[in-house]
């Protein structure tokens, strides 16, 4: 022990350090001390509490703008499909009953290329709209 302090500076040293722990607390957010007077504990418990509650808003709003933009995707999507469907059945009606004339391998190739192609979209566009593991 040092000269300079005495038993009894050692134990207002240490009452100190235990009075100054109970005045502050550790922010697990930020990682610094910070006071904590009982005035300061309400308002750090509602900021903390309206923190969360716009979080929650922010996280709620940012659903409703992807479920927006999934639905504009899915809906051009549609009327994309709908569109290349109605060129195909008209293709395959001016093949059928006017002079129109494709080589039938030809068609063949286009009415199977246009099926996968409706179907490989589709599919893709669901699984990346609507991915299982989503929330």
């Amino acid at each position: 022990m040092s000269e300079d302090f005495k038993k009894d500076d050692y134990i207002n040293l240490f009452s100190q350090s235990i009075e100054n722990l109970r005045k502050t607390s550790f922010n697990l957010e930020t990682g610094d001390l910070i006071g904590v007077g009982s005035s300061n504990l309400a308002k750090r418990t509602k900021r903390m509490r309206d923190l969360r509650l716009e979080k929650k808003a922010l996280e709620n709003e940012r659903f409703k703008e992807e479920s927006k933009l999934k639905k504009k995707v899915l809906n051009f999507l549609m009327l994309l499909f709908v569109g290349e469907t109605a060129a195909i059945f008209i293709l395959s009606f001016l093949e059928a009953f006017t002079s129109f004339d494709l080589d039938p391998w030809n068609f063949r190739i286009l009415v199977g290329a246009t099926i996968t192609q409706v179907y490989l979209m589709l599919r893709i566009a669901v699984e990346h709209l609507f991915p299982k593991n989503s929330h």
